[in-house]
């Protein structure tokens, strides 16, 4: 998994391509984070359209849970977040908004970039 990052109208992007690996996707929510609280900023866009491996449902769901504490451990309350799949991601991974939703956190996985910026307050044409 290789993610780049960019910062923008107070907002972090982030893009991660290649092939989901869980503890890969640890380190990388770790370095978000820190660039969330090192650049003050609460809100955050994943684009995970092009990432691999998140429709072989079964062993990545389960991956997907381990995640979540991780998440909840260390998201800041105040951060939104919004995941841009694409229409397969979404259907299988709709739970992850529903799960971290009930923990208390801003999340939001759409298959609409537009959806996603909208629900962090961004202009679709400011990205």
């Amino acid at each position: 998994m290789d993610p780049t990052y960019e910062i923008k109208n107070n907002c972090l992007f982030l893009k991660v391509t290649g092939h989901f690996d869980v503890n890969r996707s640890k380190e990388i929510i770790d370095d978000a984070l820190e660039k969330l609280c090192m650049h003050n900023l609460n809100k955050a866009f994943y684009d995970v359209t092009e990432l691999k491996g998140l429709d072989e449902a079964k062993e990545s769901i389960l991956k997907m849970f381990v995640l979540v504490p991780l998440i909840r451990k260390v998201l800041p309350k105040e951060a939104k977040i919004s995941f841009w799949g694409t229409e397969k991601q979404v259907r299988t991974y709709s739970f992850f908004e529903e799960v971290t939703t009930r923990l208390g956190f801003a999340v939001k996985v759409t298959s609409k970039p537009e959806e996603a910026l909208e629900w962090l307050g961004i202009s679709p044409e400011k990205s």
